[in-house]
């Protein structure tokens, strides 16, 4: 008879036990990663006997009042589940990468390619750090492009990650008619943490 090696009613309830006592080390506020599949975790469960491929959701569902989640998954899980008229997909747009409106309109081209869909519901201008750096993809055409992108549906939401400043920041609030941004905040620049 084979021995059970995995018990998932233990592995939920130490692994949540484990995350509430670093949120409370926190002041209730934690980001947390997880690694591998978060569901049909089936390699998991080869190699673990007993493991339940969706033991990780389990263990997300301890915590569904108290938390904030974004889920990346695969593409080809998205293709393969025929769901992504029920996902958002965000991804971005790296500046520092870009010289053309034809290069911007190429690395979303690839970027459609890779995500396996024909369109983007959060795009991103990722890592803007001043307005100087804005003013650079303009003069490309990068409004333009915005505007096309949005019109026929490719880019249903548009905006910029920030990793500047405070004054710079209201000055690229500014510049464009934003549907969102996404700023850089750790907690850990909040608290003094003793070891």
């Amino acid at each position: 008879m084979k021995e059970i090696a995995f018990s998932n009613e233990k592995y939920v309830e130490m692994q949540s036990a484990k995350i509430r006592e670093r949120i409370s080390k926190f002041d209730g506020k934690l980001y947390l990663e997880f690694g591998g599949k978060l569901f049909d975790d089936f390699h998991a469960a080869r190699v673990l006997p007993g493991f339940s491929p969706d033991n990780k959701i389990k263990l997300l569902l301890e915590f569904k009042d108290i938390c904030e989640m974004l889920v990346c998954i695969n593409a080809s899980d998205i293709e393969k589940n025929k769901i992504r008229d029920k996902i958002n997909i965000a991804t971005k747009l790296p500046h520092y990468l870009i010289k053309s409106r034809d290069g911007a309109e190429k690395t979303f081209n690839e970027e459609l390619k890779r995500l396996r869909t024909t369109w983007v519901d959060y795009y991103l201008m990722h890592m803007l750090t001043d307005v100087k750096t804005w003013n650079r993809l303009v003069q490309i055409g990068i409004k333009d492009w915005i505007e096309e992108k949005k019109k026929n549906g490719q880019i249903k939401q548009i905006g910029f990650s920030y990793h500047g400043n405070s004054e710079e920041f209201c000055k690229l609030i500014d510049a464009y008619d934003w549907d969102f941004c996404m700023i850089q905040y750790n907690y850990l620049d909040e608290f003094e943490i003793d070891e």
